[in-house]
């Protein structure tokens, strides 16, 4: 299957607004389902110093990993057999498409945050990856909505700066986490 034209050009919309800092991750409402969803959206900047969203992308909820399957170099996708190799270990495979890739898998020592990256990531060659966590409360009620929409914030940056090569296990980073969540913990409550 080929990616869509208009997919492709929505992509380079979003990647430029992410590059020039006018992207946002809201919480929005699916209208299939009246649930609440996490949305990337583009700002539009308007006349007047107004913002207009456009949204882009849904991030998934749970582990993506398990929601979709990826392409198969040899045609068509993996099948979720063939992707994990066990429920416990949630590694991919290797196949010789991937073999060719570093995988790095970062564990920070707070949170149980960890960071899954398809390769070595730099500045100029970041990486895609996946990022899970402690940092979400259970429940439904407004505050802890309003705290795990800041902690999906929290886990996008996170995972963003790992996929540009910081290093986010540096005990100063770590720190930096802990004193964020701290602080949003506090201003929500």
């Amino acid at each position: 299957m080929t990616i869509a034209k208009g997919h492709k050009q929505n992509f380079d919309t979003l990647r430029r607004a992410m590059l020039a800092g006018d992207a946002a991750l809201m919480e929005c409402q699916l209208v299939a389902t009246s649930k609440p969803v996490a949305v990337i959206c583009a700002a539009n900047r308007l006349e007047g110093g107004e913002l207009a969203f456009s949204p882009f992308a849904m991030l998934f909820s749970g582990n993506p990993y398990q929601a979709v399957n990826p392409p198969n170099p040899d045609g068509g996708f993996f099948s979720q057999t063939e992707v994990w190799q066990g429920e416990e270990s949630q590694t991919l495979t290797t196949t010789p498409a991937t073999a060719a890739k570093t995988d790095r898998k970062i564990r920070l020592p707070c949170f149980g945050i960890a960071i899954h990256l398809d390769r070595e990531a730099t500045a100029e060659q970041p990486a895609v990856g996946t990022i899970h966590s402690d940092l979400h409360e259970h429940g439904r009620g407004r505050m802890i909505q309003k705290f795990n929409a800041a902690m999906d914030g929290m886990e996008a940056l996170i995972l963003a700066h790992a996929c540009v090569g910081i290093d986010v296990a540096s005990p100063a980073y770590v720190e930096g986490i802990e004193t964020a969540v701290d602080a949003i913990g506090n201003a929500i409550s």
